[in-house]
C-alpha cells in the first residue's frame, strides 16, 4: 500500500493480522462487517478506506508500520498515521462509532467570549481565539491538522469574537492558550509563543501539553506476538 493512495483518503483503517493468530480469526468478520456500514454511511470518494495486511507475507508494510503483535488496528487521517492506534473493543458497533468520531472536525467552535463556559474542563483543552470567522484565516488549517492528531489527549476549540474583551489574548488577533485539566488545580493556563503558521511548531508544543509523561495502563484487548 504506497503513501500516494493513502493520500487520497481522509482516514485509512488497517488491519495487521495474521492467519495462525486466533485473535486476528476472531476479529476478521467483525472487521469486514465494520467496513460494509462505515461504506454506507461514508460513501464519497475518498473519504474512507478499509484495508487488510497479511503481515506473514507483507513484511515490508509490517516493518514500515512497526507491527509487533496481532491484530495490529492502524489509523491514517490525510496519509499521516495517528498517534494511537485502535485499541478500543472489537465489536462492529465500536469500531464504526469510532470512525464516525474520527470524521467529525475534531474543533468546537465558539461564536464569543460570553460562551466561554462550555469549554469542557475534564481535560487539557487547547483554545484558539481569532477575531475574524476561521475559513479565513489560513491558520486554522494548521491547527485542525494539530486537531486530529491530538484529538484523544486534548479538547479542542475556536473562539471568535474582539479580542479586546478578554484578558486571555493579550490584544492578540490570533493567539492560542493551552488550559490545564481542572484536576492539575496547580497547573496555570500557558499561551503559545511560536508561530502559527508552522505545523511542525505547534504541534509539538502541543504535543507536549496535551499528552502525560506517565499514562494509566489498561488491558482491553488481547494480542499474539
Amino acid at each position: 500500500m504506497s503513501s500516494e493512495m493513502t493520500e487520497k483518503y481522509e482516514l485509512v483503517f488497517l488491519n495487521f493480522y495474521a492467519d495462525w493468530c486466533r485473535f486476528s480469526q476472531i476479529l476478521a468478520p467483525v472487521f469486514e462487517e465494520s467496513y460494509t456500514k462505515v461504506l454506507e454511511e461514508f460513501p464519497e470518494p475518498g473519504r474512507v478506506l478499509f484495508g487488510k495486511v497479511d503481515c506473514e507475507h507483507e513484511t515490508t508494510l509490517g516493518t514500515r508500520f512497526h507491527i509487533s503483535k496481532y491484530p495490529t488496528l492502524k489509523l491514517l487521517m490525510n496519509g499521516k498515521t495517528m498517534k494511537r492506534e485502535f485499541r478500543g473493543q472489537r465489536s462492529t458497533d465500536a469500531i464504526v462509532q469510532h470512525i464516525r468520531d474520527l470524521l467529525k472536525d475534531p474543533i468546537k467552535h465558539i461564536e464569543n467570549f460570553d460562551e466561554f463556559n462550555k469549554i469542557d474542563e475534564t481535560k487539557g483543552s487547547l483554545i484558539a481565539y481569532s477575531s475574524a470567522l476561521p475559513n479565513t484565516i489560513q491558520d486554522y488549517n494548521i491547527y485542525r491538522k494539530v486537531a486530529i492528531d491530538l484529538r484523544d489527549d486534548c479538547s479542542f476549540y475556536w473562539v471568535t469574537g474582539d479580542p479586546s474583551h478578554s484578558h486571555l489574548t493579550d490584544g492578540k488577533s490570533l493567539s492560542v492558550l493551552f488550559k490545564p485539566s481542572r484536576t492539575k488545580p496547580n497547573v496555570n493556563d500557558l499561551s503559545y509563543p511560536g508561530v502559527l503558521q508552522s505545523y511542525d511548531e505547534l504541534s509539538t508544543w502541543a504535543t507536549d501539553k496535551c499528552i502525560p509523561l506517565v499514562r494509566e495502563i489498561t488491558f482491553d484487548a488481547l494480542y499474539c506476538v
